[in-house]
């Protein structure tokens, strides 16, 4: 065995001839050839009886000063540490492996959660979720690690809307805790940065319930609606006048000048379903709403025609899409009059499955920096209307601001216990609310659909004809008006 150089080993790794030679410089250390410019640096070792060999490394890229001083540090192991240097080698990769999979950046935190998360979520969730982290969230704190986010960031999210949004700030706040909870749970970071944050913020202005529309003008606001339901479906050229114009054998230009437009605009016309106006089935989205108990604005728009039973005259909600889950039973709305006559009038121009479609019925390419939304149930065919589409004719459309439309519940329950006429019971399960005690509810199934129906349609009478129906004020606690 003789002493190795580096131009020794040069030479060797050249001529490439098949051999190991040992180093006297370096107890143990063998420099292997296995053929040429092919080498790499061994090191046999024993440890409780068993023999083992290891390598160090390739030849150039491990010299011959760095494979003398690893294998000092690995013949360390063995002698003093009395541990297998191959196994420590394994851990260490495995460990740096772990380390450097967890050095994930929010967004990629963010992407992950949606995965996991979302089979659980209804679409206006999964909608919100994606919305806030890439308006508020991304832009901030996307392209940090995980485990490098500090509450400082996290109020560099919140800071600019915390006062002036409030809902929408806590909103982002409970995301982030929840994200940053997930993260802890995974092993991803220590800590978590969002975490009871709000406690030492600035003091938010005291929100309340959502506002109501007093009941008295309730009527005035369904004739509003009413007005805009009067409008035709479609604007423009009348897509049945181009069908029976092409009927008598007229050619697309000939259309095209008699209804003053192009003929590839009549050539169009005839082959695609022409625009809804979506004002108009907004209107009867909202009437709907108000005289059917009113739901929530997203069970409302979750309605398929699958769940109309037109023999029995009511709307069943599958208990999945109500915002209270808890329960086997279906919701089961009575339809009045005035609702039935909205369906009929809705099946001339069905599109989908959604009694209330929204005006795209495709989906857009999703953001590529944001998880995609939640898909929609299997089998169904097209897009629900927006949650914000009923807001949005209030506010744009009929210019009201004074109340939101889930405050519209309120309007109906200070309308039924004003009356004076019907069951507690029968309001609050109208409202799809619990009603008395644990045993109580066990022991009741019935749904009461006939006296809600009665309530319903005394409700719709008043809508009508409004002034025209006595309303008694009875003497009942703010406490038992709750529209959640």
């Amino acid at each position: 065995m003789a002493r190795l150089t580096i131009s020794l080993v040069a030479r060797l790794w050249k001529n490439g001839l098949p051999a190991r030679h040992g180093d006297d410089g370096c107890a143990g250390l063998y420099f292997k050839i296995t053929g040429t410019k092919a080498a790499s640096w061994v090191l046999p070792y024993q440890l409780n009886g068993k023999r083992s060999e290891m390598g160090l490394g390739s030849y150039p890229s491990l010299s011959l000063a760095g494979a003398r001083e690893t294998a000092l540090e690995q013949r360390k192991f063995v002698r003093v540490d009395r541990i297998d240097p191959l196994a420590h080698r394994r851990a260490e990769r495995s460990k740096m492996q772990a380390q450097t999979t967890k050095q994930r950046t929010v967004r990629q935190l963010i992407d992950e959660y949606f995965k996991v998360q979302s089979p659980g979520w209804g679409y206006r969730t999964a909608y919100i979720y994606a919305n806030i982290m890439k308006n508020h969230v991304l832009p901030v704190i996307g392209e940090v690690l995980v485990g490098d986010v500090t509450i400082a960031l996290v109020r560099e999210v919140l800071d600019p809307i915390w006062i002036v949004k409030p809902t929408l700030a806590q909103e982002i706040q409970k995301t982030l805790a929840q994200l940053f909870e997930y993260a802890e749970v995974y092993g991803l970071r220590a800590g978590n940065p969002a975490r009871g944050i709000q406690k030492y913020l600035p003091k938010q202005a005291r929100g309340g319930h959502r506002k109501a529309l007093p009941y008295q003008q309730m009527p005035a606001l369904v004739a509003g609606l009413r007005e805009i339901q009067a409008r035709p479906w479609h604007r423009g050229v009348d897509r049945e006048a181009v069908h029976a114009a092409r009927a008598e054998g007229k050619s697309f230009g000939q259309i095209g000048r008699e209804f003053g437009t192009t003929a590839q605009a009549a050539r169009k016309l005839y082959v695609t379903q022409r625009p809804l106006d979506y004002g108009k089935l907004r209107a009867y989205a909202l009437e709907f709403l108000i005289l059917t108990g009113p739901p929530r604005t997203g069970e409302i728009l979750a309605i398929q025609w699958q769940d109309i039973d037109l023999e029995r005259k009511v709307l069943i909600m599958p208990r999945s899409r109500m915002k209270v889950k808890e329960g086997d039973d279906d919701h089961i709305v009575p339809l009045t009059t005035r609702v039935l006559e909205i369906v009929d009038e809705l099946k001339h121009v069905r599109r989908g499955d959604y009694l209330f479609p929204g005006s795209k019925q495709g989906r857009k390419p999703s953001d590529p920096d944001l998880p995609r939304t939640k898909p929609l149930p299997a089998g169904v065919v097209g897009l629900p209307m927006y949650e914000s589409s009923l807001l949005s004719l209030l506010r744009n459309e009929m210019g009201r601001s004074d109340f939101d439309v889930h405050g519209i519940r309120k309007s109906f329950t200070n309308w039924a216990y004003a009356s004076g006429r019907f069951r507690e019971i029968a309001v609050e399960l109208s409202l799809d609310h619990a009603y008395g005690n644990k045993v109580h509810r066990a022991y009741r199934d019935d749904q009461l659909v006939e006296e809600r129906r009665e309530l319903l349609q005394a409700w719709q009478d008043y809508c009508d004809r409004g002034s025209s129906v006595d309303v008694i004020r009875l003497p009942i606690g703010e406490s038992k008006v709750c529209a959640a």
